[in-house]
């Protein structure tokens, strides 16, 4: 069973905390996370091709094709951007964010 991690940008700080510095979250039902000062993300079941596990507002660039076309896509859950027959993240490689790194979603 795969384990579902959770990271969160600090709207106040500027900042991503990832879960494993929540333990002042430790008692806290998860989806209370967000307020008006968190956005609460997601991880997927899909690491990149370096081995980086992917959440919800990575900016990734998937490479496709004979010709290695490159195209850069924001992941969110409800967009559908995660297709089941994506089964791994061999063509994908985490470039940024959306928090941190706005300018990758431009054009």
């Amino acid at each position: 069973m795969r384990q579902i991690k959770f990271r969160a940008w600090d709207k106040q700080e500027k900042k991503m905390v990832m879960d494993d510095d929540w333990s002042w979250f430790s008692d806290v039902y998860m989806p209370e996370i967000e307020t008006e000062n968190y956005v609460l993300m997601q991880s997927t079941p899909i690491n990149d091709k370096n081995g980086k596990l992917i959440y919800e507002g990575d900016i990734v660039e998937l490479t496709f094709g004979k010709k290695g076309r490159k195209r850069i896509m924001e992941i969110s859950f409800r967009r559908g951007a995660l297709r089941p027959m994506m089964k791994d993240g061999k063509n994908w490689e985490v470039i940024g964010n959306i928090y941190e790194n706005p300018e990758l979603t431009k054009n």
